[in-house]
């Protein structure tokens, strides 16, 4: 959904900080910051990278020579 990035953003960056607040309630688990910190991080990367993408190949498909 290349037009509805800000709800991209709350769902990615929401459940990465959800998944690790929930840990809290996990007897097994142990929530830190950093590893939400991480999760955000690497969010934002597929994000970045999902952007780069799109914009590449909408930039090839402007520039193709019709057959």
């Amino acid at each position: 959904y290349p037009r509805r990035i800000t709800v991209i953003c709350l769902i990615v960056f929401g459940s990465a900080i959800l998944l690790e607040w929930l840990q809290i309630f996990t007897p097994d688990r142990d929530a830190r910051v950093i590893d939400a910190m991480e999760k955000v991080a690497g969010g934002a990367a597929g994000i970045l990278a999902g952007r780069v993408l799109i914009a590449l190949a909408d930039r090839r498909a402007r520039n193709a020579t019709p057959l």
